[in-house]
């Protein structure tokens, strides 16, 4: 998440979309269970990673909102406060299938009640993906343990998207949708 100011997406204004992205409620991977990991960065480039526990509402190309157990992610919460810039991957664990979108203009909202439902339903969904894997229900139980007081929305207006499943196209950005 450096800024590169030789990079054309450098100068674009916050939260633009720096060249055309996919329309990302149909998304195929953005509809299967899949792991958020929610990444920033502090003024000194020390990057900070956070698992989110699910979206709130279907993802939208105008904005993506994810949860997240504010009280793990002090250093989350501090870099989108100081400078706005985020990296989220959605990956499918028992495929790898791995997508990033980036963000320029990410703010922080506290949850309502029906988020920590929301957060109930995907650790849910995800006991099933994870359990294709041979993981315990416990196990995944403890990966995603969180306070549902503590819950924060996190959202943010796509304007960079990334293949990253593993493979010769990992790292491309992700092509329109017509």
């Amino acid at each position: 998440m450096n800024r590169d100011t030789t990079h054309p997406a450098a100068a674009a204004q916050p939260g633009a979309p720096t060249a055309a992205l996919p329309d990302l409620a149909t998304l195929p991977l953005l509809q299967r269970p899949v792991s958020v990991l929610v990444a920033t960065r502090d003024a000194t480039h020390q990057p900070h990673v956070v698992r989110a526990l699910g979206l709130q509402g279907p993802p939208r190309s105008e904005r993506i909102a994810v949860l997240i157990d504010g009280a793990a992610a002090e250093d989350t919460l501090a870099d989108v406060r100081a400078n706005r810039q985020v990296a989220v991957v959605f990956c499918e664990p028992s495929t790898h299938r791995t997508v990033q979108i980036k963000g320029r203009d990410a703010r922080l909202e506290p949850a309502g009640p029906q988020d920590a439902a929301t957060a109930r339903s995907y650790i849910g969904r995800m006991t099933g993906e994870i359990g294709l894997l041979g993981f315990a229900p416990q196990m995944v139980e403890a990966l995603f343990s969180h306070d549902p007081a503590a819950l924060q929305v996190l959202s943010f207006t796509p304007c960079e998207a990334y293949e990253q499943t593993p493979g010769a196209h990992a790292g491309e950005p992700l092509p329109p949708q017509p």
